[in-house]
């Protein structure tokens, strides 16, 4: 490097000094290739979000039985499956899905491992029940488990958000289970199959008021077990649920 590459110096509206240029010609390329690199190592150091969907855009229709407690839930005609039914946003159905019966359903789908969700079209004529009926909240006729996993909102983690889990979704899941949305356990099981279970009251309600302090969290709860079609039921009481 000579006296003049030494001295040089940088003004913004003189030509740039040969110095600058081949410092230039190693730092930038440099700089783009570092970036590259962390831009790629972040994204695989990010966290599996699961393989939920919610398909908005297909607009579908189904029929079934439509059973009302604890949480609204179809039972389709086509495969005899259990589908839960909830409005848009962080909310619950409406309240005609409060009644029991035959009935049509026109909405989307939100789907993860098996697990399926309607969240329903907003015109009033997207669910129609042609034959009401009563139907009792269900019992819990099966044996006590003691179940380790995470709570959270059933619509978020099929497919609403990703994830849809973990203490990032706490605040989200706690809004949505307040709205009405139902409360669903997770567990991982040792063949690497994850199952979940509809969480529900001792008197075969909502169990909203009893997960909220624990949703998002490693969690212990011990309850009774029963089916619905093919959705696993977990009855449990106030304290059942304690912090892993």
């Amino acid at each position: 490097m000579n006296n003049q590459d030494a001295n040089a110096f940088y003004v913004g509206y003189l030509p740039l000094p040969r110095a600058h240029r081949r410092a230039l010609r190693i730092y930038i390329p440099t700089l783009i290739a570092c970036i590259a690199v962390l831009g790629v190592a972040f994204a695989f150091a990010q966290r599996d979000p699961g393989p939920g969907a919610w398909d908005t855009s297909r607009l579908r229709e189904w029929t079934g039985r439509l059973q009302a407690l604890p949480y609204p839930v179809l039972i389709d005609d086509t495969d005899g499956s259990a589908l839960l039914v909830v409005e848009q946003g962080k909310h619950g159905p409406r309240q005609a899905a409060h009644t029991s019966g035959h009935a049509r359903l026109r909405g989307w789908l939100l789907e993860r491992n098996g697990r399926r969700m309607i969240e329903l079209d907003p015109a009033e004529d997207a669910l129609r029940i042609s034959a009401p009926t009563t139907t009792p909240p269900p019992r819990a006729p099966g044996p006590v488990v003691e179940l380790v996993g995470e709570i959270l909102d059933a619509k978020c983690y099929l497919g609403a958000m990703k994830p849809g889990d973990g203490k990032a979704h706490k605040a989200c899941a706690t809004l949505c289970i307040q709205g009405g949305i139902p409360p669903m356990l997770y567990v991982d099981e040792p063949s690497g199959h994850r199952r979940h279970y509809l969480i529900i009251a001792p008197d075969g309600l909502s169990a909203a008021d009893i997960v909220l302090p624990f949703i998002g969290e490693p969690v212990s709860i011990r309850g009774r077990l029963a089916k619905l079609a093919d959705l696993d039921l977990l009855f449990i009481d106030t304290g059942a649920v304690t912090r892993r």
